[in-house]
């Protein structure tokens, strides 16, 4: 049995991605500021900050592949404090992908799909990344560092929904105990995205993992949606009255630190390596249903 090391594991990818394959991997999270008591993996305090250390740890660990998931992923945060935005999501990454060079193992990096000015749909990997803000330039950064330093790097663009734990709610749970609570959840209807559901997400990079491939790959949904879309489909496919879904403009919170209006990524490139489609998030939705019944969501609700 293969071991992974998810860095940043306490976050929801990490976390979904663990149980969701705890039967056919030696899971350790790598944990820093949250610690948590999983019963379905190991545990370890990562120390990311010190290259030196963390080898020793990594070192001493032995994973066949690192899953890389650390992030400041609250763009308005990271406006406010970008000093730690870069520390989180450049430093840290780029002290991971050293490691992991030396140390010869496989690296899978998780960036993200606000790279680009969003005045067209479907960047491609390929596509000229224009960031807006604080966040998306450290994740642009932090990608240009791993490329450089990790010679097997797969970095990985994406945006992904799932379960969440009682300290961090997913975007979904959100919906789901607005809609509970009978009350109006409010989405933009132009903002524009291409979620995957993380286990979808997980198995797709464990085929490119199997393939050896390294570089940058979108791994999203196969068609794009507006957050209101979205949040439609949640309210219909968990048989809540859609009627308390209510569409605003993004324009209508001017607070709100600039952002692509549309940040769907093409996911052409990764289906052609692996010959099949990803699906669309109507049936992510479905499948993310389906797990209330699972181990999964139980584990996710006793953390």
């Amino acid at each position: 049995m293969k071991t992974l090391l998810l860095t940043g594991g306490s976050s929801l990818l990490a976390l979904n991605w663990a149980i969701a394959f705890k039967d056919h991997f030696k899971i350790i999270l790598g944990l820093n500021k949250k610690i948590i008591c999983p019963s379905f993996s190991s545990t370890v305090i990562l120390s990311t900050n010190s290259i030196s250390i963390l080898s020793n740890q990594i070192l001493q660990i032995n994973p066949d592949i690192v899953i890389n998931t650390i992030a400041l992923t609250n763009v308005d945060y990271c406006e406010r404090d970008p000093d730690l935005a870069y520390k989180s999501n450049v430093v840290t990454a780029k002290n991971i992908a050293v490691v992991c060079d030396q140390l010869s193992i496989p690296l899978v990096h998780f960036s993200t799909d606000h790279l680009f000015a969003g005045n067209e749909p479907y960047a491609s990997e390929a596509s000229s990344c224009i960031p807006l803000n604080i966040y998306a330039s450290t994740k642009l950064m932090a990608e240009d560092s791993v490329a450089k330093c990790c010679s097997n790097a797969l970095i990985v663009r994406t945006n992904f929904y799932g379960w969440g734990t009682s300290y961090r709610h997913s975007f979904t749970d959100i919906i789901l105990r607005c809609l509970y609570e009978g009350k109006i959840f409010k989405a933009f209807n132009d903002v524009y995205f291409t979620p995957i559901l993380i286990s979808d997400l997980a198995c797709v990079v464990l085929k490119l993992i199997k393939l050896k491939a390294t570089g940058v790959f979108n791994i999203v949904s196969d068609l794009r949606v507006s957050k209101y879309e979205f949040a439609l489909s949640v309210a219909r496919i968990f048989g809540f009255n859609d009627s308390l879904v209510n569409p605003i403009s993004i324009v209508t919170v001017p607070s709100l630190v600039n952002r692509p209006r549309d940040m769907s990524l093409s996911n052409q490139k990764v289906c052609s390596l692996i010959n099949k489609k990803l699906g669309n998030a109507e049936e992510g939705i479905v499948k993310l249903k389906s797990q209330l019944s699972s181990t999964l969501y139980q584990e996710l609700r006793n953390l």
